[in-house]
């Protein structure tokens, strides 16, 4: 395996950073999703796997971590209630989308701003003072004005949203901003507004619900409401253990 990932010394000042094994398996996610577009075979049927995605069976990603399928699913469905990925259920595999990917991965030759090439420049040519030089790169950032497009998902294209679903998908994107959170990818929108179609049943008021119930509790992502059909209690008293930082490990993705 090839390549690199960025990680932000502020990862030491979130809950993962105090589970040494939990920290463990999400670099291990980050390593493993795709840097690139591709399409990955599974038996007779090609599934597209974009930028920021893996797509891997859960079993999988069970043995990769030594651990229980139960204890495999139940680490994604933490991650995915902080923000942290969106999965969808492909039938025989998983579909996992790294949120903000570009935060930790990005192509050097991708356009930078000129503060972000000055940043870049000076961390190439000296390593004296290595400590002092990336405080003064913190402060900066702080001041480097965000890309447009999916980084404040303000002028992303949204021609994929059926015309019904516009509003409670905007709705969405704009709770997503005012907690300074967005999606970095094309793909990470899209795998959005498939999980609010699957969970509502393609209903509008439905999805308005789902929405509201998220913003209510001051979630960070999407689940299913409480009175859904087929939705097992054992599930729902394991997403209100997650809200509370403690291990829960509940039925299938």
């Amino acid at each position: 395996m090839e390549g690199w990932i960025k990680i932000h010394r502020s990862i030491t000042s979130h809950w993962i950073w105090n589970d040494p094994l939990k920290l463990k398996w999400w670099l291990d996610i980050l390593i493993t999703v795709n840097h690139t577009p591709a399409k990955v075979n599974i038996g007779m049927q090609l599934y597209e796997c974009g930028r920021g995605q893996s797509i891997m069976s859960l079993s999988n990603w069970a043995d990769r971590w030594k651990v229980s399928k139960d204890k495999a699913r139940n680490f994604l469905v933490l991650l995915e209630k902080d923000g942290m990925i969106i999965h969808e259920s492909l039938g025989k595999t998983t579909r996992i989308t790294v949120c903000n990917y570009d935060s930790y991965q990005s192509d050097l030759h991708d356009s930078q701003t000129i503060i972000q090439r000055s940043n870049n420049d000076s961390q190439t040519i000296t390593h004296t003072n290595k400590n002092d030089k990336n405080n003064k790169n913190d402060n900066n950032d702080k001041n480097i004005p965000k890309k447009a497009g999916f980084r404040n998902n303000s002028n992303c294209d949204l021609s994929f949203v059926q015309e019904d679903f516009l509003e409670v998908f905007q709705c969405w994107l704009e709770y997503k901003k005012e907690r300074r959170e967005s999606y970095k990818t094309e793909a990470s929108l899209q795998a959005c507004y498939k999980k609010i179609l699957k969970l509502s049943g393609e209903n509008v008021e439905k999805a308005h619900k789902i929405i509201e119930n998220s913003m209510a509790n001051n979630w960070a992502g999407l689940f299913e409401l409480k009175d859904s059909p087929g939705r097992s209690n054992n599930f729902e008293s394991t997403k209100d253990n997650f809200s509370n930082n403690s291990d829960g490990y509940g039925d299938t993705l």
